[in-house]
C-alpha cells in the first residue's frame, strides 16, 4: 500500500485541476487507497514476478498495476506493469 500511496503522491499534481476531492483527494496515508483502488487480477508470471492489476479512481483509462519481486514492490504504474514481461528485459 505504501508504494501505491507514493505513486499517487507523484501523480497528484496532474489531478489538482480537476477539483474533485472525491475522485482525486489530496494525498494521505494508506487508508486513502482503500476506497480509491481495487485489485482485480493477479498474474503469476513466467519470470517469477507477481503482477497485481486493477482499477483506481485517478486513472480509469489505463488502470493500476503493481509488480512484486521477493515480497517487495519493484514497480507501480498503469495496469500493463502487472503483466508485461518485457519489463524484466529492461
Amino acid at each position: 500500500m505504501e508504494a501505491l500511496c507514493k505513486r499517487y503522491e507523484e501523480m497528484y499534481p496532474q489531478f489538482q485541476h480537476f477539483n474533485d476531492p472525491i475522485l482525486y483527494p489530496a494525498p494521505g496515508g494508506p487508508q486513502l487507497m482503500d476506497d480509491r483502488a481495487r485489485i482485480t487480477a493477479i498474474y503469476l508470471r513466467e519470470d517469477g514476478l507477481i503482477g497485481l492489476a486493477g482499477a483506481c479512481t485517478w486513472e480509469d483509462e489505463h488502470g493500476l498495476g503493481v509488480l512484486i519481486e521477493d515480497s517487495r514492490v519493484v514497480d507501480c504504474g498503469y495496469c500493463d506493469v502487472a503483466y508485461d514481461e518485457r519489463w524484466a528485459e529492461e
